[in-house]
């Protein structure tokens, strides 16, 4: 059973969230939720995004390239086979994204709030996001 996505109601609806490092995946699971995410699913490993996308049906997802000793490649084939849209994230640079992906919306860390705004608002168009309740604060452990 999956949990509908809520584009187009004004949310952002079920995000999925790679990242491995706890600090910066706390900070980003609490921007998603100012920006509108009704629910933020957190995955610290690629298993782990891969067994949630058994269950879930996010709306859209965010994904750190190398998490662990892995790369996330693998969760953006299957978010691409399941037509959801995603993002990649990363202290490297957007040539360290295999070339099937490349040209997927990239942000660079640490990032500002309003560049994850962006991005996001433009995984899921319809959505309402809500920036101006936060500070623009870099992205950065």
């Amino acid at each position: 059973m999956f949990n509908e996505p809520q584009a187009g109601s004004g949310g952002l609806g079920i995000v999925l969230l790679v990242e491995d490092e706890a600090l910066v995946s706390a900070m980003i699971e609490d921007y998603l939720l100012e920006l509108g995410a009704s629910r933020v699913i957190v995955a610290a490993s690629a298993e782990q995004a891969l067994e949630a996308l058994n269950h879930e049906r996010p709306s859209c997802a965010i994904l750190d390239v190398l998490v662990g000793a892995r790369d996330s490649f693998s969760v953006a084939d299957a978010l691409e086979k399941r037509g959801i849209p995603f993002a990649f994230v990363s202290g490297f640079g957007r040539e360290d994204v295999v070339a099937r992906h490349r040209d997927r919306p990239f942000l660079g860390k640490p990032f500002h709030i309003e560049h994850l705004t962006r991005c996001v608002a433009g995984l899921v168009p319809g959505a309402r996001t809500s920036p101006e309740a936060l500070d623009g604060a870099p992205l950065e452990p």
